[in-house]
């Protein structure tokens, strides 16, 4: 969850800030400064500290009722929950995130991609900055420029390297979206299904819009606002529903209509908020140049509620399915996370098998109970893998 956000209330506005055990993050310290010019006889500030609200991973494994497809965030499901009760329970109907700016307000470094064919003076400018601030190499960056595939060869490209390790972390990603890759629980026989369905449909499909830049804000806006829709009747039933201003079809087609070298920037972090909001927000807020992150969050929450992750994954149905392998599923779920792994991986798989068990119903063969668990050559090559479509 954001450290920052608002819900609706009659007649005023409820601030709501969720504190952070980590002593580096400093979201809490930005958002104070930005409750400032909102003081007023209807505004009333709510400071959640840490520890206070449900820890991430927290009833994971309590079948989540009433949805049509799997959450993506079923990680901090409990306090999406809770934190909808405690604004409906001051008088908030609606709760406002900021879920949304990343994906409208900003670019992905692809915009590079497009940017050396259309403005190459610029575009050298951008990418010396770029490749300072990302540890690009040289031979990296030019090969990566000169990829030209439109998106229906590049889809088919990706079928073939679908189970091989995600690139590092200082490779320039300037594709038509994020590498796809499978985690390694993925069974051969599930990973060899997908990879036969991409080829069918690659010669068929057709990006969102002509630039690389635009259909990935266009491909992250959409499943974002598929969480956001969830998320939605998760909160609904709780208290005050969650709702996503940024992801509002107005303010898309606003970002979207400015170039996206003028709403990424590598000197300046989220340039088009910095000057929608200069005159609104405090000058110092729109210096900042920090981005507090939640990785003490999760592998507490993961730490502290191993059990629900152990109850999740006793007996997958998804390996009854034969998609994945519990054995080595228990193992990379329970034990240290792989180093590489974007949680998100295990975030698709935890709220997969939420769905199915939520739909009990179907009555689907649970995983046979004397899977062993996985061997050293079972994980022990490199895991990194994208966050799974």
């Amino acid at each position: 969850m954001a450290a920052e956000a608002t819900g609706r209330a009659a007649g005023g506005l409820v601030t709501v800030r969720i504190g952070v055990a980590d002593p580096t993050h400093d979201d809490h310290i930005w958002a104070a400064k930005a409750q400032d010019p909102l003081d007023g006889d209807h505004i009333t500030h709510t400071v959640f500290r840490p520890g206070e609200l449900p820890d991430m991973f927290e009833d994971v494994a309590s079948p989540i009722t009433g949805l049509d497809e799997p959450t993506r965030w079923i990680r901090p499901v409990a306090r999406l929950k809770e934190t909808a009760r405690r604004l409906a329970a001051v008088g908030a109907r609606v709760h406002l995130t900021g879920h949304g700016g990343d994906e409208v307000l900003a670019v992905k470094p692809s915009y590079l991609h497009d940017l050396t064919r259309r403005r190459p003076g610029l575009a050298r400018e951008h990418l010396a900055g770029m490749r300072a601030m990302r540890r690009w190499s040289a031979s990296a960056t030019v090969r990566a420029l000169a990829d030209r595939r439109p998106y229906g060869v590049w889809l088919a490209a990706e079928a073939e390297d679908l189970t091989k390790p995600f690139p590092p972390a200082n490779a320039p990603l300037f594709g038509w979206e994020y590498p796809l890759r499978l985690p390694p629980w993925v069974t051969a026989d599930a990973a060899s299904g997908l990879i036969d369905e991409m080829r069918r449909r690659a010669d068929g499909a057709r990006p969102y819009a002509p630039t690389r830049s635009a259909h990935t804000t266009i491909d992250l806006a959409r499943q974002l606002g598929a969480a956001v829709r969830l998320a939605e009747t998760v909160t609904g039933a709780e208290g005050a529903v969650l709702q996503a201003p940024y992801l509002a079809d107005r303010v898309m087609e606003a970002c979207l209509a400015v170039r996206p070298e003028e709403r990424s920037s590598p000197w300046t972090y989220k340039p088009l908020m910095v000057e929608a909001m200069r005159g609104t927000m405090p000058e110092g807020s729109l210096n900042r140049a920090t981005k507090g992150e939640f990785s003490d969050d999760f592998f507490r929450g993961q730490q502290r509620h191993r059990g629900q992750l152990a109850e999740l994954f006793e007996q997958p149905l998804l390996a009854g399915l034969g998609l994945v392998d519990a054995a080595t599923l228990r193992h990379m779920a329970l034990s240290a996370y792989p180093p590489g792994l974007p949680w998100g991986a295990l975030d698709s798989t935890m709220a997969v098998e939420n769905w199915l068990r939520a739909r009990a119903r179907w009555d689907l063969a649970p995983a046979d109970a004397s899977i062993t668990e996985p061997t050293e050559s079972n994980h022990g090559k490199d895991d990194r893998v994208p966050q799974p479509r």
